[in-house]
């Protein structure tokens, strides 16, 4: 049986683990966001012009749109000469699970 100083650090972990699960499926809610994921789980990297293309967005518009998801952990961008690509961040555990609900919708 956990004693009381266990449950309270429990309670804590996962306070944090739901409250950074809401952020991340607040971030995914727009619907332009949940779009760029969706192309990025179908293609390794693609640009923002790439992304603003296939959204039919201004580049601007998708830059914003990747900078929240950047922000959020949620893609990496890496830069080869002029170009900036972007891709899912592999390093974040809640990206497979994610990926699997985006896949099947």
């Amino acid at each position: 049986m956990a004693n009381p100083s266990e449950k309270i650090k429990q309670s804590n972990s996962a306070k944090k683990t739901v409250s950074s699960l809401s952020s991340t499926l607040n971030i995914l809610g727009n619907v332009n966001r949940l779009r760029i994921f969706q192309s990025l789980t179908k293609h390794d990297k693609l640009t923002n012009q790439d992304i603003a293309k296939i959204l039919k967005i201004s580049n601007s518009l998708a830059k914003q749109h990747l900078y929240k998801l950047e922000a959020e952990k949620l893609i990496t961008k890496r830069q080869d000469g002029p170009i900036l690509y972007y891709s899912l961040n592999s390093h974040n555990k809640k990206i497979s699970a994610i990926k699997n609900i985006v896949e099947k919708a």
